[in-house]
């Protein structure tokens, strides 16, 4: 997990494929990519940003519960998707966040844009999601540096208390 020297980066999700994926049906491998394949290509090119020795914990990699057990540990990396949605409970997530003493880099944090029209509804319903709040907290609590992908997102983070992201 460490080579001579360096710290260690740990990217939060998969190395860009899913390990045994063989051994799972397809319900679990649509659970591990979290209802969308295009995440793998987002992991993917998340861990190609770093250098050095990389771990990626995720249920389908090193457990989060053995988070704890990598030595020299750098930097977090969180590749964020659309996590800014209704009806998602990040309660284990946020948690997990909160107890990390690393920096955490979110790279590319996605709000589902509905249409123009129903934008500020959207927002009201999202600052009414206690679990979602719980997370945007945990963000702003433990997040070194925060990319979102567009001004959309950028727009709803900033209602919601999220103030420094930088659009990429």
């Amino acid at each position: 997990m460490r080579a001579s020297g360096k710290t260690t980066v740990v990217v939060l999700g998969s190395t860009g494929r899913i390990l045994n994926r063989h051994s799972v049906d397809a319900t679990e491998k649509l659970n591990l990519l979290g209802q969308n394949s295009g995440n793998l290509v987002f992991q993917y090119a998340a861990n190609g940003l770093f250098a050095g020795p990389i771990v990626n914990v995720a249920r389908s990699e090193l457990p989060y519960r053995k988070f704890s057990t990598i030595p020299d540990v750098g930097a977090l990396v969180f590749p964020a998707a659309n996590h800014i949605r209704l009806g998602a409970d990040w309660t284990s997530l946020s948690g997990f966040l909160r107890r990390s003493r690393v920096p955490l880099i979110v790279l590319g944090l996605g709000a589902q844009a509905p249409d123009l029209d129903g934008r500020l509804d959207v927002i009201d319903q999202l600052r009414a999601d206690a679990t979602l709040m719980d997370f945007i907290a945990a963000l702003r609590e433990k997040a070194a540096f925060i990319s979102v992908r567009g001004h959309y997102t950028q727009t709803v983070c900033q209602a919601l208390g999220l103030r420094d992201v930088e659009v990429l």
